[in-house]
């Protein structure tokens, strides 16, 4: 094909005549020519530019002549000669750039053209070479677009750079560009100025920061790098020390981070010089600073808030001190002053606080609760700040720590409402509150708790009154807690406290609350080296029902706690209440323990210790008697725990130490051989200093040898403090002392206590010998297992309570070393022991031995009743003072007209002194008789046998006789009893289900 064929086949493809095309084409049969100039035409036509075809003679071959018209402001018809439309600068251009399309190039140049309103156009245009099958171009494609908008707005923004520039140069603002992946910083002529170096075309990052300040150029550098590396914007002040003038000056930088393809690409940021603003900042900081000099060396507290923010603008050191806060807190917290107020002030405080908006200053006093937990007394003065428009926009005042002269003013008042050593209400106090709320109607009820502690004196006596004291600070707040929030304490006098409760929904829950006052008082108290045990009794009386004013609901609790008193200790009493005889001699005891331990009413006895084999004495174990003036022989086991539990047993144990020392010299200076002396010492005597010098002091004062003392420890928890009773242990056996380990198997840790305390002796304890000769009883193991233990340790063994044969000859088949029980002595007063001492050798006692107590001397006929009746017996009379206690249930054995034998746990004197009373059933038939002991037995487990002999009239005689009478005949006819509570199980058994 030719050029011209080509040329008419290129023009016939952009004719419009459609059908002259379609009949070309099925000329040529050509599908591939359709669909080119299908496509061709579609793009030229609507392509959003300007579209030529030229052939290589110029000729114009295609255009979308209306969009060159509408482009230049013509209409579709005008004939447009574009040699007129351009300079003829710009049209030798455009044939040059023509001419190089023709030779294979793509040409493109920007144009200047005017449109029919004579106004300038940018354009750009483009021409492209199209090529048929030669190698040269058969023709030229011409694009043209539209760049004015672009020029404008190019211009625009070198206008607005211009001003921008001129903008820096005012405001002493430098900008600047830092390209992150070629490490290319670009700054304006100000940041140059500004850091005092010459321009560099090719500056990296690290080239500014050489002038950056030393103390700041980390920060700045972590900054840039954290927005590099995080892609966020940043803002750092920081010095410069100018690289020409050397002066140190501020500047502040901000930069944002521009992204490409989602990663950060450039920094764009200012950097301005701050240096007049700080100078004048740091002048009139100085100027503050001064102020604040004098402020903050004053004794009062300043202060200036912003008053509708809160903003606190300035604090003086003062209210740091007068609030007890850090003045950084104070700063952060807008409402300190009103979360500082107390609540009893608060709601004053902020009325008045309320004038200021009215322009007028205030003055006022109230107090704050400080940071450090105490309360002071404030004199405020508030002054209103207003505008010049007479808006309040600040409050200045001062506040002044007056809480000395406000507790001056108050100290007589407080002393003379307070109790001084426990802070709680006085005396006067209780009767004001009592009278209150005595006479308040709204007050239904109200509970009052008389608290005594019991005999505190004995503290003060033997401890000293600062002790005394502190243990009375410390009683005060174990009350204190547990009371109710809205109960009101205070100390009556010396040991007396009184509660009143005023909220209670039945009285079962002030009946435990007094429980918990007793349980928590008298838990342990450490006192310098002292541990005390307190108890403390309770009255309670309420009102409206134990009386309708103060002095008389008091008077009833104050008598409630008197019948408490008499009960003994650890317990409370309504103002209706009942008592025992238990508690009653236990009361009794414990005010007689501390003035017998002065006088010296105690005697010691000594119950042989024998050897099994050879039944010679061995020595003797050292037992304290107390001859009590109403109550006879009181045995250990009832004033020992009275003794620990009042600390009266160090100087209890004391005396036993020192009369069994002075009794070994006696001894010894008679010409007796000598043997150990056991000796029992209380568990809570090694928790106090001073036991290993009491003895050793007692063995040199009457020179008896260390190995004539055996002390006895009993297994107990009081024993927990291991460390310090083992080092006690070993000083007592370095002196030479023995050491015996009591009631072995019944403590806590026997095994343990054997390996650790390295005892020379164990003693086994009664209650594996009583029913060691019984079958079938597991014992009998047990006494062999210790025995054999014993011996392979090298420890003597000592059997305790040992009154059989049987049990004697078991414990010498199983060669138990020694034997301690009534099978050879009891324990007997000095003067006896001194007597089998001279024997040397002690046979079995006979076990038939007749008792004379027990001899029936009655001249009555006694029945034996088929099985044990209960009863109750009274007390009603002590050494002629009449009394009125609760009853103690007994056992009635059999009965007479003269008289009944009965079972107790009760330890009771033969005392004629002690009168009684019994009350029992039998037949129907109720007795309420008097009578006294006239003899008296210790049977088994702590059970007593007492004879009775009745104190009857005739009527009660012939009463009584009736009955005895109907028993004796159903008795022996073997007929029912009935109306008499006969009681089915052992009277051990009953009394354990039974106490008193």
């Amino acid at each position: 094909m030719n050029n011209r064929t080509r040329k008419e086949l290129f023009a016939q493809l952009f004719k419009k005549d459609r059908k002259s095309s379609d009949k070309n084409e099925q000329d040529r049969g050509s599908t591939d020519f359709s669909i080119l100039y299908e496509y061709y035409k579609t793009v030229a036509t609507h392509h959003p530019d300007l579209i030529f075809v030229l052939s290589a003679e110029r000729e114009t071959l295609f255009q979308n002549t209306h969009r060159v018209n509408k482009l230049l402001g013509y209409s579709k018809s005008k004939k447009l000669n574009y040699k007129d439309l351009v300079s003829m600068e710009t049209y030798k251009a455009l044939r040059k750039s023509f001419e190089h399309a023709l030779k294979g190039s793509t040409k493109k140049l920007t144009i200047e053209a005017t449109n029919s309103h004579q106004a300038k156009m940018h354009l750009d245009v483009t021409f492209i070479p199209i090529k048929m099958t030669s190698k040269t171009p058969n023709f030229i494609h011409v694009i043209v677009q539209d760049r004015t908008a672009y020029h404008h707005m190019l211009n625009n923004l070198q206008l607005k750079e211009k001003h921008f520039n001129h903008a820096q140069d005012l405001a002493a603002i430098g900008s600047w560009e830092y390209e992150i992946a070629i490490d290319k910083l670009t700054w304006t002529d100000n940041c140059y100025e500004l850091f005092g170096f010459d321009k560099n075309e090719n500056m990296s990052m690290d080239l500014p920061l050489v002038y950056v300040h030393d103390e700041d150029k980390t920060k700045l550098r972590e900054k840039i790098k954290h927005a590099i590396i995080n892609g966020v914007s940043y803002e750092c002040e920081y010095r410069i020390v100018h690289g020409k003038t050397k002066e140190v000056r501020y500047a502040n930088s901000k930069a944002e981070v521009t992204f490409y393809n989602g990663a950060p690409y450039k920094l764009i940021g200012v950097v301005i010089d701050i240096t007049e603003q700080r100078l004048v900042e740091q002048e009139l900081a100085n100027q503050i600073k001064n102020l604040k000099h004098m402020f903050d060396h004053l004794d009062v507290g300043f202060w200036l808030q912003e008053y509708e923010s809160r903003d606190v603008l300035y604090l003086s050191r003062g209210l740091a001190t007068l609030y007890e806060y850090p003045l950084e807190s104070l700063y952060k917290h807008k409402t300190f002053w009103e979360d500082s107020l107390h609540p009893e002030d608060k709601e004053q405080a902020l009325k008045n606080g309320q004038s200021l908006e009215t322009g007028q200053p205030i003055q006022h006093y109230y107090r704050i609760l400080c940071g450090d937990g105490s309360v002071k007394w404030v004199f405020d003065q508030t002054i209103p700040w207003f505008d010049h428009d007479g808006k309040l926009n600040r409050l200045f005042g001062v506040q002044l720590d007056i809480t000395h002269q406000r507790e001056m003013e108050q100290k007589l008042q407080y002393q003379a409402s307070h109790d001084p050593l426990t802070s709680l209400p006085n005396q006067k106090s209780l009767y004001e509150k009592l009278e209150h709320f005595c006479s308040n109607d709204a007050i239904l009820q109200f509970a009052l708790i008389y608290v005594d502690l019991d005999h505190f004196n004995r503290i003060n006596h033997s401890l000293g009154y600062d002790i005394g004291d502190q243990a009375l600070q410390k009683v005060a707040k174990r009350i204190q807690v547990m009371l109710p929030g809205d109960s009101y304490l205070a100390r009556i006098s010396g040991n007396d406290f009184a509660a009143i409760v005023p909220t209670y929904d039945h009285k079962k829950q002030v009946f435990s609350l007094a429980e918990r006052i007793i349980k928590h008082v008298g838990t342990s108290m450490e006192i310098e080296d002292y541990e005390l045990y307190l108890t403390a009794s309770v009255g309670l009386s309420f009102y409206p029902e134990n009386g309708d004013n103060k002095l008389s609901v008091l008077d009833a609790a104050h008598s409630a706690l008197f019948h408490a008193k008499k009960q003994g200790k650890n317990n409370y009493q309504l103002y209706s209440f009942s008592r025992d005889i238990s508690t009653y001699k236990k009361y009794l005891l414990e005010q007689d323990l501390r003035s017998a331990i002065e006088h010296e009413d105690f005697e010691l006895y000594y119950q042989p210790v024998v050897h099994t084999a050879t039944k010679r004495i061995a020595g003797a174990e050292a037992l304290i008697r107390w001859n009590h003036e109403t109550w006879g022989i009181v045995s250990p086991s009832e004033f020992i725990p009275i003794a620990e539990e009042n600390h009266l047993i160090h100087d209890l144990g004391n005396w036993v130490i020192e009369t069994v020392c002075a009794q070994l010299r006696k001894w010894k200076d008679g010409g007796f051989t000598m043997r150990p002396i056991s000796i029992n010492i209380s568990p809570i005597r090694f928790l106090k200093k001073g036991l290993v010098n009491v003895v050793q002091h007692h063995l040199e004062t009457y020179n008896i040898p260390a190995k004539y003392i055996q002390l006895e420890i009993t297994e107990s928890t009081q024993l927990k403090n291991e460390r310090t009773v083992l080092m006690t242990l070993q000083e007592l056996k370095n002196l030479g002392v023995k050491i015996a380990i009591d009631d072995f198997g019944t403590g806590y840790a026997s095994l343990s206590y054997l390996n650790k305390f390295h005892a020379d002796t164990i003693k086994i304890d009664q209650t594996f010998i009583e029913r060691l000769h019984e079958m079938d009883n597991h014992d009998l193991a047990i006494v062999s297992s210790i025995i054999y233990l014993a011996k392979k340790l090298e420890v003597i063994t000592v059997a305790e309570g040992v009154e059989l044969y049987e049990q004697y000859e078991i414990l010498k088949q199983n060669e138990c070393d020694f034997i301690q029980g009534y099978i050879f002595s009891k324990p007997v007063p000095a003067s006896v022991y001194e007597k089998l001492m001279r024997k040397g050798h002690l046979e079995l006692r006979n076990q038939q031995v007749k008792d004379n107590q027990r001899e029936e001397r009655r001249s009555y006929y006694r029945l034996k009743l088929p099985t044990w009746v209960p009863a109750q017996m009274n007390i009603t009379e002590v050494n002629k003072r009449k009394v009125d206690l609760g009853s103690a249930t007994i056992l009635i054995e059999d009965i007479s007209l003269g008289g009944i034998k009965i079972l107790s746990t009760l330890r009771l004197p033969v005392n004629t002194s002690i009168k009684l009373n019994f009350s029992f059933t039998l037949v129907h038939e109720t007795f309420d008789i008097a009578g006294n002991i006239v003899w008296k037995k210790e049977g088994n487990r702590n059970v007593f046998h007492y004879g009775i002999s009745f104190r009857i009239s005739e009527s009660e005689r012939d009463h009584l006789a009736g009955a005895i009478n109907r028993l004796t005949v159903l008795k022996n006819t073997k007929q029912k009893i009935t109306g008499t509570g006969f009681i089915e199980e052992s009277p051990e058994a009953y009394f354990n289900q039974n106490p008193l």
